[in-house]
């Protein structure tokens, strides 16, 4: 009975060690965060565009600050203030490096179409 004791005990030293280092990733954004709202004047104007947020995200998964890093399309301000807004608040899954929440800068892709 000693022999399947031993067998089970070792597996699961091996199983851990891989884990960890699996655990290295990019901070996530949480499936609930609220997508930025298209800026009524800018739809109704028909403005479209491509904005790219970059945010720092600390290791608790907080955003403490956003900024906008490129643009396509119309440059418009009213569409960096939607994303801007809405970005700030999200809330994330933090960086993880050799297992450990560790602060990070996420760029964030939004795309503004109208559809006609």
């Amino acid at each position: 009975a000693p022999a399947p004791t031993t067998r089970q005990a070792a597996p699961a030293t091996h199983q851990r060690k891989p884990a960890v280092a699996a655990r290295n990733r990019e901070a996530r954004p949480l499936a609930s965060n609220a997508k930025p709202t298209y800026p009524p004047s800018a739809l109704r104007s028909g403005v479209q565009g491509s904005v790219v947020a970059s945010l720092s995200v600390d290791p608790s998964g907080h955003v403490t600050d956003a900024s906008i890093v490129q643009r396509t399309g119309s440059r418009d301000r009213d569409l960096d203030r939607a994303v801007l807004t809405t970005v700030r608040n999200w809330q994330f899954e933090p960086a993880v490096n050799n297992g450990r929440a560790v602060a990070s800068v996420v760029r964030v892709p939004v795309d503004f179409r109208t559809e006609r």
